[in-house]
């Protein structure tokens, strides 16, 4: 299941044959969240290995939401980069139209932690400072390695969704500097993205005497 916000959808998987089947119940702002509403939206699976998907647009409702005639997608699992190591990173969220945490988060190689909490960010409202264990900065790095970042220098949401909150990411290492904005993240940012937002209860946190300035 995925909150985003209010927001909330679970998407189940049925493959029968060569055809799949996304099933979606889901929760909307039209009914002031009372309600479940379900979407299902099919494909024609034309190659299906260990490694690689590749399906075409089948029902009409998939046909409709198809940016393209065929989508390729590829095994997250075998696609680690643990080449990539990152020298600061800067996490943002806004707030929703309901009660989405208002945060902004850097994280430094070295483990040091800033946070500013803002609208319902509930205790760490204000700023904050801490440092990652080794354990959560190496779980930080392999969602990292995990989210295939280099890959993302290009892209641009193109679908609109409401009732979710704003979501930028800015990564620098020793080369590069990539800027991420989406309120609706792509799968291979999800877990990276859940991450940072439940950042600040996996460690100690101090309330800082004065305001911090975030490096950008």
């Amino acid at each position: 299941a995925l909150q985003l916000g209010n927001y909330r959808v679970t998407d189940n998987y049925i493959i029968s044959r060569n055809k799949l089947t996304i099933v979606q119940n889901f929760t909307t702002s039209d009914d002031n969240f009372t309600k479940q509403h379900r979407e299902e939206i099919s494909f024609l699976i034309t190659k299906l290995s260990a490694d690689t998907l590749i399906i075409q647009p089948l029902s009409t409702r998939a046909k409709f939401y198809a940016r393209a005639k065929e989508y390729h997608f590829g095994n997250l699992k075998k696609s680690v980069d643990t080449s990539f190591h990152f020298k600061r990173l800067v996490f943002s969220s806004s707030i929703c139209y309901g009660s989405c945490p208002n945060l902004l988060i850097e994280i430094n190689a070295d483990g040091r932690y800033y946070l500013k909490g803002r609208e319902y960010s509930g205790e760490h409202e204000g700023y904050f400072q801490g440092n990652l264990s080794t354990v959560l900065l190496d779980s930080l790095t392999s969602y990292l390695q995990k989210s295939r970042l280099r890959q993302m220098y290009a892209w641009k949401q193109t679908m609109e969704i409401s009732d979710t909150p704003e979501y930028l990411l800015v990564i620098e290492n020793n080369y590069e500097k990539l800027d991420l904005q989406t309120n609706y993240p792509p799968l291979n940012l999800k877990e990276l993205i859940s991450f940072l937002l439940n950042s600040r209860y996996k460690l100690t946190l101090t309330k800082m005497p004065a305001a911090y300035v975030f490096k950008w």
